[in-house]
C-alpha cells in the first residue's frame, strides 16, 4: 500500500529583555525604561505517503499542519517609578497544506511531474497599545492554491532541458498568476553548464492583507486585500566542475528583478522587500495603506567549495557578493535593509574513530559578512520628540561593523547493541565577539545606544538513537 512517514516536532521559548535605560544595558529597542518580554510556542508535523504504480510512474500526498503562538508586551515604567503595560500583541497563525504529485518516466530521455497544492493560512491577530488607546483585531482565513507541471528532457548524454509551468490562485482578493521555468545543463566531462530563468511570485506577508483603515469615526475596513503579488524575474548562470578526490567547485552569477512591490505613499522609502528586518523604524508595521508600484534588484556571484567526507575529514567554503536595491516611492534606488554586501563561511570537521563502539568529533565554522545596514536617529529632532526620529531621506545608507563569529562543537558517539548515544557540546559565538545588532535613542540620557547580538552562548545536547 506504499511508504507512509508521520513527523512532528514542537517546542518553546521565551526571550526577556529588561531596558534599564542606562549605560550597562543592551538597550535591544527604543525607549526609556522598560521590559519585553516575547514567548513562542511552536508546532509543526507531516504526513508523507508515497506509491509506486509500477517501475516507472510513482506518486507522493503530503499533508502537513504548523502552528506558531506568539505574545509580546511591553512594561514601561513612568516617572514615579510605577510600572504600567504599554503594548501587547497576541499572533497566532496556523498553515495547513495538502500536496499531491504524480511522477513518471516516460522512457530514457523524458520524465514528467505534476500536482495540485492547496495551503489553508489562518490569522488570529490582537494588538493594543495602551498609551494611545489603540485596538485591532484580526481573525480571517485565506487560502492559495496551486497547479504544476515539470518536463525533463534528454537530448542526449551531455545536454538536458528543464521546463515547467505554475498556476496560483490566492482566495483573499482572488489575485493569479502564471509563472514558466526553464533550465538547460550542459555536461562535459566533469564540468556541468547551467543557464535557467524562471518567473516566481510571492504572496505579501500576511498580516499586510489585513491593514485597517478608518473610513469614518469607528468605522474601518481593510486597506490591503486587493495587494497583489510580489513578482520577480529570475536569471541563472552556473559553472560547477568535480576534480580528483570527489573535490567539487560551483559558481552561480545570478540575477533578480522584483516588481509589484508593495510600497507607501505616505512613508516615501518604505518598501515591503524590507519587512522581517528586525530594526527599529517602522519595518514591520502595516499600519498604512501599500500600493503594488515598489522595483528591486538582486544580483551577484556565489561560489562554493567542498571537499566532501574523507579519512574522517571535511571542509567546505563558501562565499557570495552581492547588491540589493530597491526603489519605493520617492522613486531613488536605495539599499535594502538586507545588503551586506558579502557574506562567507568556512565550515570543517575531523572525526576520530576509537574503536568499533565510539568516536570523537570536532567541527568548527567561521562566518564573516558585511555588517547590517540602518537608518541613523536624528538625535536633536529625537530629543525635542522624546521618541527615535529617523532620517528616512537616507534609508539604510549606512552600515554597522562587519560580523565575525565562530562556532566550535564537540562530539562523542557511543554505539550499543539496541541503542547509541551522543553528547555534544556547540559553543556558538565561541570567542565572545560583540557584534553590533542595532542603534537605539534612549530617551532617559537623550543618547544613542548601541545594542550587540548573542555573546558566547553554550549548547550542551545529549541524544539516544534507537
Amino acid at each position: 500500500i506504499g511508504t507512509f512517514k508521520i513527523w512532528a516536532i514542537g517546542g518553546v521559548s521565551k526571550i526577556f529583555f529588561d531596558n534599564k535605560g542606562d549605560e550597562e544595558a543592551n538597550n535591544y529597542f527604543n525607549g526609556g525604561k522598560s521590559i519585553l518580554n516575547k514567548k513562542n510556542n511552536n508546532l509543526i508535523s507531516g504526513l508523507t505517503h508515497k506509491y509506486f504504480f509500477n517501475t516507472k510512474t510513482s506518486s507522493k500526498l503530503s499533508v502537513s499542519y504548523s502552528k506558531i503562538d506568539e505574545i509580546v508586551t511591553i512594561d514601561r515604567f513612568d516617572a514615579l517609578n510605577t510600572m504600567y503595560t504599554d503594548f501587547k500583541q497576541n499572533l497566532i497563525s496556523d498553515y495547513t497544506t495538502i500536496d499531491a504529485k504524480i511522477n513518471s518516466k516516460i522512457n530514457t530521455k523524458n520524465q514528467v511531474s505534476g500536482g495540485v497544492s492547496y495551503t489553508d493560512y489562518g490569522v488570529d491577530f490582537t494588538i493594543d497599545y495602551i498609551a494611545d488607546s489603540y485596538h485591532s483585531t484580526i481573525d480571517d482565513h485565506v487560502g492559495l492554491a496551486s497547479v504544476y507541471m515539470n518536463w525533463q528532457h534528454r537530448f542526449n548524454e551531455k545536454i538536458t532541458l528543464n521546463s515547467g509551468l505554475r498556476y496560483q490562485f490566492f482566495t483573499l482578493n482572488k489575485q493569479s498568476t502564471i509563472e514558466p521555468r526553464l533550465g538547460l545543463r550542459y555536461k562535459r566531462k566533469n564540468t556541468n553548464f547551467t543557464i535557467a530563468y524562471g518567473l516566481h511570485s510571492n504572496m505579501n506577508p500576511l498580516l499586510s492583507y489585513f491593514t485597517k483603515q478608518e473610513i469614518n469615526p469607528l468605522d474601518y475596513q481593510y486597506a490591503n486585500k486587493d495587494l497583489e503579488f510580489i513578482k520577480a524575474h529570475h536569471f541563472v548562470l552556473g559553472v560547477s566542475r568535480e576534480f580528483a578526490n570527489n573535490i567539487k567547485v560551483k559558481t552561480e552569477l545570478y540575477y533578480q528583478y522584483l516588481f509589484n512591490v508593495p510600497i507607501s505613499h505616505k512613508e516615501e522609502t518604505y518598501s515591503i522587500i524590507n519587512s522581517g528586518y528586525n530594526s527599529p523604524g517602522g519595518s514591520e508595521i502595516f499600519f498604512d495603506e501599500l500600493f503594488n508600484e515598489g522595483k528591486g534588484k538582486n544580483y551577484g556571484l556565489d561560489v562554493t567549495l567542498e571537499y566532501p567526507l574523507k579519512n574522517g575529514f571535511y571542509t567546505l567554503l563558501t562565499g557570495s557578493l552581492y547588491n540589493s536595491t530597491y526603489v519605493g516611492h520617492d522613486a531613488i534606488w536605495r539599499n535594502t535593509a538586507w545588503n551586506g554586501n558579502f557574506m562567507s563561511s568556512l565550515l570543517g570537521g575531523k572525526e576520530f574513530v576509537f574503536n568499533a563502539k565510539s568516536s570523537f568529533g570536532l567541527d568548527v565554522t567561521l562566518n564573516y559578512a558585511g555588517g547590517k545596514r540602518y537608518t541613523s536617529i536624528d538625535l536633536e529632532q529625537s530629543i525635542i520628540a522624546d521618541e527615535a526620529i529617523y532620517e528616512n531621506e537616507s534609508a539604510f545608507e549606512n552600515t554597522l561593523k562587519n560580523y565575525f563569529r565562530t562556532d566550535i562543537k564537540f562530539t562523542y558517539k557511543r554505539n550499543g547493541k539496541k541503542i547509541n548515544q551522543e553528547w555534544q557540546i556547540d559553543l556558538r559565538n565561541a570567542f565572545n565577539i560583540q557584534n553590533v545588532f542595532s542603534q537605539n535613542y534612549n530617551t532617559v540620557d537623550n543618547k544613542i545606544d548601541v545594542s550587540y547580538q548573542q555573546g558566547i552562548l553554550p549548547v550542551v545536547q545529549y541524544r539516544i538513537l534507537f
